[in-house]
């Protein structure tokens, strides 16, 4: 399915149909799941998104680096996952990425709603993210 624009409420496709939230992350977890590497997520809370995020934990070729700017939800995350030995907790806004990633080092970047966090610092957030991304990496990102 081609995602043709964003919308409030979901995505349209091709049929006129809005995805629901839970849909869309479906097909965006769906997208690089079998790949192994460095994964980076960006603002997972304890909702929908966390399921993806404990499936794709499961697999231990994958070293997987969750920014969560708020304590209690870091929190949260770290009881919840504290099972997997590759996962890290990392509480701190994404556009600090660059102090915790090496350099051209993440193979898939999740970034999905992200911008309403800090939006006077988009510039550093998209520069620090895609100096983090390898040349054979892909970016998810959705504002």
């Amino acid at each position: 399915m081609k995602l043709k624009y964003a919308r409030s409420g979901g995505w349209k496709g091709e049929e006129n149909k809005v995805l629901s939230r839970n849909d869309a992350l479906k097909l965006i977890y769906g997208l690089y799941s079998g790949d192994s590497g460095i994964f980076v997520i960006a603002g997972v809370g304890i909702d929908e998104e966390f399921n993806y995020v404990k499936r794709l934990a499961r697999d231990s070729s994958k070293e997987i680096y969750i920014f969560q700017p708020d304590e209690k939800t870091a929190m949260r995350l770290r009881n919840l996952l504290k099972n997997y030995d590759n996962v890290q907790i990392i509480e701190d806004y994404t556009f600090n990425c660059g102090k915790y990633l090496l350099r051209s080092s993440v193979e898939r970047f999740y970034a999905l709603n992200i911008v309403n966090w800090k939006p006077q610092r988009f510039l550093t957030l998209l520069k620090n993210i895609l100096d983090s991304v390898s040349e054979s990496g892909k970016l998810v990102i959705s504002f």
